[in-house]
C-alpha cells in the first residue's frame, strides 16, 4: 500500500476530512487530496504533521511498516496477540468504524 494510501485510510477511519485535516496541521486541503491520491509525494514535514494528529508513527506511511498501532497505545497490552487474535481484533475495530456516524 502506498504512503498517500494509507494516509487516506487512516484519515477516513478517524473521520476526518481534508478540510477538517487542514483546519488542525495548516496543511493545504488540496495539497492533501494530491499526497492522498498519489500525485504528490509528502514532505517530511508534512507526514510529521499528520502522523501527529493521526497518533500514529510515521513509520507507518513512509515506510510500509505493517504495524498500525497508533501511538499513545499500549503495546504491552497488544504485543502478545496470536495472529487470529489480531485478526479479530482487526474485524472488530472495523465493525466499530463501519457502526461509527462521522
Amino acid at each position: 500500500m502506498s504512503t498517500g494510501s494509507r494516509l487516506r485510510e487512516v484519515r477516513e477511519y478517524l473521520c476526518l476530512s481534508p478540510g477538517d485535516v487542514s483546519e488542525r496541521t495548516g496543511l493545504d486541503a488540496q495539497r492533501l487530496e494530491a499526497v492522498e491520491s498519489g500525485a504528490a509525494s509528502p514532505g517530511e514535514l508534512e507526514l510529521q504533521r499528520l502522523a501527529r494528529l493521526y497518533r500514529y508513527p510515521s513509520a507507518y506511511f513512509s515506510h510500509g511498516s505493517d504495524h498500525h498501532e497508533p501511538s499513545g497505545g499500549s503495546p504491552r497490552l497488544l504485543g502478545d496477540l496470536t495472529e487470529h487474535d489480531e485478526h479479530e481484533l482487526d474485524q472488530f475495530l472495523a465493525f466499530l468504524h463501519d457502526s461509527a456516524d462521522c
